[in-house]
C-alpha cells in the first residue's frame, strides 16, 4: 500500500474498529474506501494483503451489516458505502448498545440492591478492599462524599486538594448544604496560581475549613462519617495514581481519625480564599 499510505490505512482501521468493526472488517472496508469505485476480490486482496478465501468471508458480513454494496457481474464487483454514511451508522449502533447496556445495569445493580451486595461495606463486618488507581477510586470517593452525612476529614497535599475539589465541586456543595462537616489538612503554603475559583466558593461555607501544617507529608487518606476509610498504599506525588486501601475497620479508623484531629490542633493556619 506503500510507505505514505500506511499510516492512513492503519488510521482508519483503529477508528472503525474502535466504533465496532472487528479488526478483518476494519481492513478489508477502509481497503475498499482507498480504493474508490467498484472492485473485485482479486483486486482487494492484493490492496489489503488479506488471503482471498478471508476476504470473502469478510465482505459477507459487511455486505450483512449494510456497509458494502455488490454489483452483480462477471467477476462480481464490490463498492463500499460512503465512509460518512457509515461512520453515522456505526455511531448509532454504538450509542444504541450503549443505551441497551446502560438499561441492562440500571437492572442489575436494583437487583442487587435489593438482595444486598456482599461486596459493599456493610457496618458490623470489617473489610479491606485494596481500590484499583483513579477511575474506580474516585468514583468510590465521590459516592463516600454523596452520601456523608456528618463529617469529612481529608488529609492531602495541596495539589491533591485542588484536583479533588475541581473534580467533585458539586458533591462537596452538596454534602456542605447537608450540614455536613468537612475538614481538610494539607501544606503549611500554597502558590497563589494553584487557589481554584472552586475552593473559593466551598471555603466560604462555615461548615469547610483548610488547615495547614509546617511540614511537607506522605500521607494521603480521607474519613466518611468516621465509618469509612481511603488510604493511598503508595506515596506517590498523585494519590490518584496510587491503588487505595478502602475499609470499614473501625479500629483503624479511629486511629486514622485520631491522627487527624491531633494534627488538626497543632496546624499553624488555614486557608483564606
Amino acid at each position: 500500500m506503500g510507505e505514505f499510505a500506511a499510516p492512513l490505512q492503519e488510521r482508519g482501521e483503529r477508528i472503525l474498529h474502535g466504533l465496532g468493526l472487528s479488526s478483518s472488517q476494519a481492513r478489508v472496508y477502509f481497503s475498499l474506501v482507498r480504493l474508490g469505485g467498484t472492485s473485485t476480490v482479486k483486486a482487494l486482496s492484493l490492496f489489503s494483503n488479506v488471503a482471498r478465501q478471508d476476504v470473502y468471508g469478510t465482505l459477507a458480513e459487511l455486505q450483512e451489516l449494510g456497509l458494502v454494496e455488490t454489483l452483480i457481474g462477471n467477476p462480481a464487483g464490490f463498492r463500499a458505502v460512503p465512509l460518512p454514511e457509515v461512520v453515522v451508522i456505526l455511531q448509532e449502533r454504538r450509542n444504541q448498545t450503549t443505551r441497551s447496556l446502560i438499561i441492562e445495569a440500571t437492572n442489575l445493580l436494583e437487583k442487587v440492591a435489593k438482595k444486598g451486595s456482599k461486596l459493599d461495606l456493610q457496618e458490623g463486618y470489617p473489610q479491606f478492599v485494596l481500590i484499583p488507581k483513579k477511575e474506580v477510586l474516585f468514583h468510590r470517593i465521590e459516592r463516600a462524599t454523596k452520601t456523608a452525612q456528618a463529617s469529612v476529614f481529608i488529609f492531602t497535599p495541596w495539589i491533591e486538594l485542588t484536583q479533588w475539589v475541581s473534580r467533585d465541586f458539586a458533591h462537596f456543595k452538596e454534602a456542605l448544604a447537608r450540614g455536613v462537616e468537612i475538614r481538610w489538612i494539607t501544606e503549611k503554603s500554597a502558590p497563589s496560581n494553584l487557589q481554584s475559583e472552586a475552593l473559593g466558593v466551598l471555603a466560604k461555607a462555615p461548615n469547610f475549613r483548610v488547615g495547614c501544617i509546617a511540614n511537607p507529608f506522605a500521607e494521603r487518606f480521607g474519613i466518611f462519617d468516621g465509618k469509612e476509610l481511603f488510604i493511598a498504599t503508595v506515596t506517590k506525588p498523585n494519590a490518584g495514581e496510587s491503588p487505595a486501601l478502602w475499609t470499614n475497620n473501625s479500629g483503624l479508623i479511629r486511629i486514622l481519625e485520631d491522627y487527624f484531629k491531633m494534627k488538626w490542633k497543632t496546624k499553624i493556619g488555614k486557608f483564606e480564599p
